[in-house]
């Protein structure tokens, strides 16, 4: 059973209770999920924003992976493209990719601040990516709605095995019940090999302030807590 540093109160939607008590029941003891984590962003315009993030996965030999998870059906989708996808009503929202690849820089930006998380080359000690979750749809149905959309390759929309979990993964006794698997399947989506990287106690409690502060504070995100 996977470690929650935060409560379900968080989880507004249906898609994200569901992802929530599937992490909580069938991860291993050895990873750890905050939900709904929010951090504060200073954009280009100067302007601080609340970024969002609805959760991280973190594993001591796997680093940190952000989830973008999405309750939508299959029904719902009408055109797909890299930065946008279509629902139903014209209304458009941002590709669940390109939201979750910009979380993951921003967190990855928000360790970078910790002295304690950069080697002697001045990087980051743990790997961040980020992928997005369709807990309703499955691998079979968005390749079948890509090719009526005459999409050539689904890959280019961004959300694909190599970047996403579909209803297949959390349905897949494999993944529920195989810890090895459910390794491996996380390796799959930050395609590269595990590693271990200097990790200690020390270093789990600074990410337990980092991503449990929120951005109303953000004297508490950084490391001079």
């Amino acid at each position: 059973m996977a470690i929650m540093k935060m409560s379900e109160e968080g989880c507004a939607s249906r898609g994200e209770q569901f992802a929530y008590h599937f992490f909580k029941k069938y991860l291993p003891d050895d990873f750890k999920v905050y939900s709904n984590v929010l951090l504060f962003h200073q954009g280009f315009d100067g302007m601080g924003h609340e970024i969002e993030i609805d959760f991280v996965i973190f594993h001591r030999n796997l680093g940190l992976l952000a989830v973008e998870l999405k309750d939508w059906r299959i029904d719902q989708i009408h055109d797909v493209r890299q930065d946008s996808i279509q629902l139903n009503y014209n209304r458009v929202r941002n590709n669940p990719m390109k939201d979750v690849r910009f979380k993951a820089q921003v967190l990855k930006e928000k360790l970078m601040e910790c002295p304690e998380f950069m080697d002697y080359c001045h990087r980051l000690i743990m790997p961040v990516h980020g992928c997005c979750g369709l807990p309703y749809i499955r691998w079979s149905e968005w390749q079948e709605r890509t090719r009526a959309l005459m999409i050539r390759s689904v890959e280019s929309t961004g959300i694909c095995p190599f970047t996403s979990l579909f209803k297949d993964d959390f349905l897949d006794t494999r993944f529920l019940m195989d810890r090895t698997h459910s390794l491996s399947r996380l390796r799959h989506l930050r395609r590269n090999a595990a590693f271990e990287f200097d990790w200690c106690d020390g270093h789990e409690h600074m990410l337990d302030e980092v991503l449990c502060a929120t951005y109303q504070d953000e004297s508490l995100v950084g490391c001079g807590r």
